[in-house]
């Protein structure tokens, strides 16, 4: 049986338990040497690129911890008209930058896809496990 791969996608700012949580969902995974990437879109590019706080969760940081994990792929998607690119980011501890064009073929290669939208008023409302097209669920 072939082991599934699976990619956790990023498109909000992790705040708080919300997002400790998505954090923890993706350490489990690697921590149980399932093949997991993660992608940051949109305002999860944009949490990469501000500078943190002192937050586990922002930044670089993130990225740090990130890839103590030994996940296959750590990718940060920006649209070029976001002006948003940081050399200092793309070159640091594993993170690949990509423009949005190659996103979709990036989802395509992962057989689970989890989204966070970030809900404030349900800490899991944004987590939903979806199968890229054509997979039919599997």
């Amino acid at each position: 049986m072939r082991t599934k791969r699976f990619l956790f996608v990023l498109a909000r700012s992790l705040e708080g338990m919300a997002g400790q949580e998505w954090l923890d969902q993706v350490l489990t995974f690697a921590a149980f040497d399932q093949p997991v990437g993660v992608l940051f879109i949109g305002d999860g590019w944009r949490m990469l690129a501000a500078a943190g706080d002192g937050d586990a969760l922002s930044g670089s940081r993130l990225i740090e911890v990130l890839s103590l994990y030994g996940l296959e792929g750590i990718w940060a998607a920006q649209a070029s008209s976001t002006g948003l690119a940081d050399p200092t980011l793309a070159s640091g501890a594993g993170l690949i930058a990509i423009p949005e064009s190659q996103v979709p073929a990036l989802i395509a290669r992962y057989d689970v896809v989890f989204g966070w939208n970030g809900a404030p008023d349900n800490a899991t409302a944004g987590l939903g496990a979806q199968p890229p097209a054509g997979l039919g669920g599997t």
